[in-house]
């Protein structure tokens, strides 16, 4: 039997602190508030800001459709799509956390290593993605026993 339940609102925790990333930095933008980071803080420089943004919308447009799933009637658990997941998610993770650690010690001042405000942000999404995959994974096969 599937719980639904917790997984929604892990979720909605997910998706909340994306969201309050992509509000703050669009703050940053047009109020430059003191009590939040800078700008620029928010992002590695990887991106401009006006493609940054639209991906940013088009992502929280999947969380929401994520979470109206798990409200009401949550998605047919499918064993491949798990594992498919939780690979991904597993090197999305393990990659941000390499950017941590390597902006920490090595690469200081490097624009992609030294911003780990969105790493931060990177493994809220990677974790979204593995709850995901844990879910179509444990699910899958507790359905099946």
């Amino acid at each position: 039997m599937i719980k639904p339940r917790p997984y929604f609102w892990i979720f909605l925790v997910l998706t909340g602190l994306f969201l309050i990333r992509v509000l703050a930095q669009a703050l940053q933008l047009f109020f430059n508030l003191n009590w939040l980071p800078s700008f620029g803080t928010w992002q590695s420089g990887a991106l401009p800001y006006q493609y940054l943004v639209i991906f940013q919308i088009l992502i929280l447009a999947i969380c929401v459709k994520i979470l109206l799933q798990f409200k009401g009637e949550y998605p047919a658990p499918n064993v491949r799509k798990g594992k498919i997941l939780l690979i991904l998610g597993g090197i999305y993770f393990a990659s941000m956390i390499g950017r941590l650690v390597i902006g920490s010690i090595i690469k200081e001042g490097h624009f992609w290593f030294d911003a780990p405000l969105p790493s931060f942000f990177h493994l809220v999404l990677a974790s979204i993605v593995l709850l995901l995959g844990y879910y179509h994974y444990k699910e899958s096969k507790s359905s099946r026993a």
